[in-house]
């Protein structure tokens, strides 16, 4: 936002929440006008699909949930109303218009917020606020990934807010048993066996080195291949 001194015309560059600044040319005190208010803001962000992945993926697997596969990611700057309660403390609400899996925020996310600028969505798609509420305080617009996936046969939705990488959900999917992965079991058995057997099968210790580097990098081969398969089952 930009406030023109009115004695020497000079154009000064305003930051969220200042009401008051001096004059960076003349060093007049200049009021900020609060008819303009509600605050329009916005968090700027640089669209990350692959971090958005795998944030999903690691809360999903750590509340043993599941790998989510099919991932759809969309993007948008989401408006929300924030609205202020009798002591002060402000909740967010997507305003109308908004993805549905975006939900209330208890409390704005943090990060650098600037007053609204479309050259700061940095081109992506931008959601209009629409019929705000008459007590609302401050409008932000926050950078939203709508996500749709699959876990076993179900189709769930998520949102993550960009910056703080908060997840929300109005479903959680259920936590599923962890299947004991019989191929991982049977190549640690013969990597245990193997190791066992090195001080036998080598006549001094430089032998027993090569068979142990040997029986190593055939353990991670067998790792890595495993890790390939499930990776391309998932997708």
């Amino acid at each position: 936002m930009i406030v023109k001194c009115e004695l020497c015309g000079g154009e000064n560059r305003v930051h969220p929440g200042q009401k008051m600044l001096k004059c960076s040319y003349c060093g007049s005190a200049l009021l900020v006008n609060d008819s303009n208010y509600p605050e329009h803001l916005i968090l700027p962000h640089k669209r990350n699909d692959k971090a958005v992945e795998d944030i999903l993926r690691s809360f999903l697997l750590k509340h043993n949930m599941g790998r989510p596969r099919k991932l759809e990611i969309k993007f948008c700057f989401v408006p929300y109303t924030m609205i202020e309660d009798e002591n002060g403390k402000s909740s967010g609400y997507p305003a109308r218009g908004a993805p549905p899996s975006a939900s209330p925020i208890p409390d704005p996310p943090a990060g650098d917020y600037c007053y609204f600028e479309k050259a700061l969505a940095d081109g992506e798609k931008i959601i209009q606020p629409k019929e705000l509420d008459p007590e609302t305080s401050r409008i932000i617009h926050l950078p939203l990934y709508d996500i749709s996936f699959r876990l076993g046969k179900k189709e769930w939705k998520a949102a993550i807010i960009g910056e703080s990488w908060q997840i929300q959900m109005d479903r959680m999917p259920p936590e599923q048993s962890t299947p004991l992965d019989l191929p991982m079991i049977l190549t640690a058995g013969g990597l245990f066996a193997a190791y066992f057997v090195i001080g036998k099968l080598g006549h001094n210790w430089l032998a027993r080195f090569i068979i142990l580097l040997a029986t190593s990098a055939m353990g991670f081969l067998a790792f890595k291949i495993r890790e390939k398969m499930v990776t391309q089952d998932e997708q």
